[in-house]
């Protein structure tokens, strides 16, 4: 193998970690703007709100959506269960 080809991976992690140190310190130094991950702005648009409403969620959604992913699980774990077992149609002598 060429010893370029060797060095190339070296050389995009390397450059992979150092874009991230620098965006890291643009966040901590309140150069970048850091965006919610639920938030979307237009690259294209010139206005960015100066200021985003942070919203959060109330106990009682909170506690529905854990009842949901409970039920989600058990539906999910019963089907693995059932899919696990073998099926008595399909032995034939």
């Amino acid at each position: 193998m060429h010893a370029f080809c060797m060095r190339l991976p070296l050389y995009q992690r390397g450059k992979i970690q150092e874009e991230s140190m620098y965006c890291e310190h643009k966040k901590h130094d309140g150069s970048y703007p850091i965006i919610g991950v639920n938030s979307f702005r237009n690259p294209h648009s010139g206005d960015a709100p100066q200021k985003i409403e942070l919203t959060r969620s109330t106990e009682e959604e909170k506690q529905s959506q854990l009842t949901q992913r409970g039920r989600r699980r058990m539906i999910l774990e019963s089907r693995r269960k059932s899919a696990a077992q073998p099926r008595v149609d399909s032995c034939r002598a």
